[in-house]
């Protein structure tokens, strides 16, 4: 089973001052504290999460903080509706994101859709960790499996949603044929969660073929996917080759 990292984000220092600037000429007073407080808050949550990892924090707090971040950050994008956009308001408020593969690579905008990406991205991930993660040995496990791989791929769905009709240029872990990859890859893993739990459960030769038939049309469109020439030289080797072991497996069960 594979699980990908986080992604690394950039400091922002001063995002609470930005959006200070942004309601100075709210004539609601209250309404404009009440935005002041919540971009005060955001801004601790995102140094918060900037700071985690799954070696220092373990994969279930990375979850739970990337999640409640996400929900703050969506607030505070509803609160901002009614005033100027970002990109014309604060050009200092431009979230950096570095790219999975190669951290070298950073992009910005001063976009919420850019951060939200991000994070969601970084939901998936430590998604797919825990389920890499869970004891399989046991049905409980199977199934906390097979539902944490399926929350990634969901997660995943949401994240290209919200970068579809996006303008900005797109570090190469946010491109499209990358994500929809990702998704499948999951999606398969969930899949082969089930497979294992009917071998466990000693269904019949009829369930296990249709369950295996399954898994390798999964493999098979993740393999399409994640080995295109594009995408071959930044994926780890080891990647594909386990991607391709599983597809031949399958293929091989199913008949």
């Amino acid at each position: 089973m594979l699980a990908f990292n986080m992604k690394k984000s950039d400091r922002l220092a001063h995002l609470t001052k930005a959006i200070g600037k942004l309601v100075e000429s709210e004539t609601d007073k209250t309404s404009s504290h009440k935005v002041q407080a919540q971009a005060g808050e955001l801004s601790a949550w995102r140094e918060k999460t900037r700071q985690l990892t799954f070696a220092n924090h373990g994969a279930h707090t990375c979850r739970d903080n990337l999640l409640h971040y996400h929900k703050l950050l969506v607030q505070l994008e509803h609160s901002l509706e009614k005033y100027p956009p970002l990109t014309k308001a604060s050009p200092a408020l431009s979230f950096v994101w570095r790219d999975n593969f190669d951290p070298n690579l950073a992009l910005g905008a001063a976009d919420w859709r850019w951060e939200r990406a991000g994070v969601l991205y970084n939901v998936a991930a430590a998604l797919s960790y825990l389920a890499t993660s869970s004891d399989r040995g046991s049905a409980d496990g199977v199934r906390a499996a097979c539902l944490l791989f399926q929350q990634a791929a969901g997660t995943i769905a949401e994240l290209r949603a919200v970068i579809k009709t996006a303008a900005w240029r797109r570090t190469p872990d946010l491109a499209d044929e990358y994500l929809h990859g990702l998704e499948v890859l999951m999606l398969a893993q969930a899949q082969k969660c089930f497979f294992e739990k009917a071998v466990a459960d000693d269904k019949s030769h009829a369930i296990i073929s249709q369950l295996a038939a399954e898994c390798h049309g999964l493999y098979e469109d993740a393999c399409s996917r994640l080995g295109s020439r594009a995408l071959a030289a930044a994926l780890p080797k080891e990647w594909l080759e386990v991607l391709e072991w599983n597809r031949l497996h399958f293929d091989g069960l199913q008949h």
